[in-house]
């Protein structure tokens, strides 16, 4: 069983985390779709693992991010919250933004995973294969984007009150990507990837309409001894089977 706590630093912002399972640790970055207790992918995750998934600060109000104006210092909160927590050794995976925050994680603090895993990475850029810019669309039109191709979308049943939450929670996790990645998500990341030492697994998502497939291979001919894989579908490809997902990190 999930469950959300908050937890608090010695500065700004608190932090929400959805936490729950048995096992190693596994923590779990998220992108566009913020975490919450009965999250399908967390608790499919959550059958053979400890999943600590923050919820990146900013969701509740841009003004969170007062306090972290740079990606360096994002990576740094997280890598003290990871510390206060006692987070050592753990599964590292990132979705999206969330990846390219891991992979920062990974490159200042290497003892704090022994893995890496990073789905549909952003943080490089190439102009043979842009990223698309999804902070000139409306919030429609980027639903759309990150699911385009998808062999499965699954259905939400929400109230109304959860859904006006669920629409606010989404555009502000736009508002603090765009804080860290506009106009182009290129921040330096690619002058630290050589930092990384453990184990890594760069997947990307065949039918990935935002941050296309072939940075997978960018960010593996960066990071020594990385390794690539695909999944069919869109960028939301773990969301579209997570059993199959996890099944898939898991076992690697």
């Amino acid at each position: 069983m999930l469950t959300q706590s908050t937890l608090r630093l010695r500065r700004d912002p608190e932090l929400r985390i959805v936490r729950g399972g048995s096992g190693p640790p596994l923590v779990w970055l998220h992108g566009m779709t913020a975490p919450t207790p009965d999250d399908t992918l967390l608790n499919a995750l959550a059958e053979n693992q400890e999943v600590i998934a923050p919820l990146m600060p900013g969701l509740a109000g841009l003004d969170e991010l007062a306090e972290l104006p740079t990606l360096h210092d994002l990576a740094l909160f997280y890598d003290s919250a990871l510390a206060v927590l006692g987070v050592t050794g753990a599964i590292l995976v990132g979705h999206g933004f969330g990846a390219m925050l891991a992979a920062e994680l990974a490159a200042i603090g290497p003892n704090r995973a022994s893995r890496l895993v990073l789905v549909s990475p952003l943080g490089l850029w190439s102009d043979d294969h842009p990223v698309e810019d999804v902070f000139a669309r409306r919030q429609p039109e980027v639903e759309e984007l990150i699911w385009s191709g998808s062999k499965h979308r699954p259905a939400v049943a929400l109230s109304q009150e959860d859904a006006v939450e669920t629409l606010l929670r989404f555009a502000n996790a736009l508002g603090s990507m765009a804080n860290y990645t506009w106009p182009i998500p290129d921040r330096g990341l690619k002058r630290r990837l050589y930092r990384i030492e453990i184990p890594t697994l760069i997947i990307g998502a065949r039918s990935d309409a935002w941050i296309p497939a072939a940075y997978a291979e960018d960010f593996a001919a960066a990071i020594a001894g990385a390794r690539t894989a695909y999944l069919e579908g869109s960028h939301m490809a773990p969301y579209e089977d997570p059993r199959a997902f996890a099944r898939a990190i898991l076992s690697d």
